[in-house]
């Protein structure tokens, strides 16, 4: 567990072989359990994502996918929850989280 200023951030690692479909489960599940998803970096040779612990669940999930052309593809009505470098099947990849509002 880490805090920066006053959010706690519980960490979970995930496998650098996950695939896009391995993450969003994962991010459904540990948002249900621990709070919103706030960042998402890789970490050695797994992708590390941070839940703020003491903050709301979110009523609807956060949704990872792969950001085009170094944007993340935020349709209407959607907010920005977290981006970074995340292993996915293995290759380092530039990734957004979206919710929808």
């Amino acid at each position: 567990m880490n805090s920066t200023d006053d959010t706690l951030f519980i960490s979970v690692h995930l496998l650098a072989s996950s695939d896009l479909a391995s993450v969003n489960k994962a991010v459904s599940l540990y948002e249900d359990l621990l709070g919103p998803l706030e960042q998402m970096r890789i970490d050695a040779d797994t992708s590390l994502l941070k839940f703020a612990s003491n903050k709301p669940k979110p009523k609807i999930v956060a949704v990872v996918s792969k950001q085009i052309n170094g944007k993340p593809d935020l349709p209407d009505g959607h907010t920005l929850a977290a981006s970074g470098q995340i292993f996915i099947e293995g290759v380092q990849t530039l990734c957004a989280a979206t919710r929808k509002n």
